[in-house]
């Protein structure tokens, strides 16, 4: 039997973004791992700036923008773990929950599997750091808790202060390690995966009269859609910057301005990528779970008694 129309549309919106995501994870991965063009793409980062970061003004750096990635991941964390208790919000921890879980046993699968999907092409040997950095993705989950979490009307907001918040300092990590882009990449990508496969869930869940919101939280479509076009706008900006550099850098063209000139627009080109993909992760994270607080039980509008409990009607 065909899904009612309330429903579909989120089931299908939360499916389609989960598989596109972990398609796109899985073909960053493989491409990394497999692939000549892609060991060479991955590590022009960190040869270029592998000289530089040995400085002493580049540890302090480290330490301190290290420090600060701690304390973002804490405080994104504890807020999104306060708000749902302070909501009441169950149906939205069973969401994070899901989330947190899928994309930390996904990271940590294809930690396991890479050094024997690994061929030596232009990197000799399996680099001994993660093919998925389990901090970024810790990191983005946190993100996206805090939009499950916050009531409806806020999410917009919150998604793009979240963005602000995880993608220049998840950015950063390329510089201060001599790590490779293709870590944080992929660890964006299955936390978007994860995001939906979570509210797909929750979207069968809520049809089927477990925690279906009420009709004064519904998300507010055009502040949804307004929030939705500045992070895609920004990520998309992100990605044509960065496709530019990186095609430049592959044919010996970038340009020449100094001792550390072009290794610092390489630099830029991998840190744009993740960027980009961070952006457009969150973008795409904040519209499916918005579409997955508009769906209703199968008997109609009303709340259920695991709804949230300040966003409840006041009674007339």
């Amino acid at each position: 039997m065909l899904a009612p129309a309330s429903r579909r549309p989120a089931l299908l919106a939360s499916l389609s973004v989960a598989g596109a995501a972990m398609a796109l994870a899985l073909t960053t991965w493989l491409f990394v791992l497999r692939t000549w063009d892609g060991q060479q793409l991955d590590w022009m980062t960190f040869e270029g700036l592998e000289s530089a970061r040995r400085t002493g003004a580049w540890n302090d750096l480290r330490d301190t923008l290290s420090t600060l990635r701690g304390i973002a991941l804490a405080g994104l964390s504890i807020s999104a773990a306060l708000l749902v208790f302070r909501r009441r919000h169950w149906i939205g921890a069973a969401q994070i929950a899901i989330l947190v879980a899928g994309a930390s046993a996904t990271t940590f699968m294809m930690n396991a599997l890479a050094s024997s999907v690994f061929r030596p092409h232009s990197v000799p040997v399996y680099p001994s750091d993660a093919s998925v950095d389990m901090l970024t993705t810790l990191f983005a989950c946190a993100g996206v808790a805090l939009i499950i979490a916050v009531q409806p009307r806020y999410r917009p907001l919150v998604a793009v202060v979240a963005a602000i918040v995880v993608t220049p300092l998840t950015a950063a990590q390329i510089a201060l390690y001599g790590q490779r882009p293709s870590p944080f990449v992929t660890a964006l990508l299955v936390t978007a995966a994860w995001a939906g496969f979570a509210t797909a869930t929750i979207c069968v869940a809520r049809r089927r009269r477990y925690g279906a919101a009420p009709r004064s939280s519904m998300p507010d479509r055009d502040t949804t859609a307004i929030g939705t076009v500045v992070l895609v706008l920004i990520g998309t900006i992100a990605a044509f910057g960065s496709v530019v550099l990186i095609a430049q850098w592959y044919r010996g063209d970038l340009p020449i301005g100094g001792r550390y000139a072009d290794q610092m627009m390489a630099f830029l080109g991998a840190a744009l990528a993740i960027g980009a993909t961070g952006c457009l992760s969150i973008a795409a994270s904040l519209s499916i779970v918005q579409a997955g607080d508009d769906v209703r039980t199968s008997s109609g509008d009303e709340p259920d008694q695991t709804a949230s409990r300040d966003d409840q009607e006041a009674p007339t």
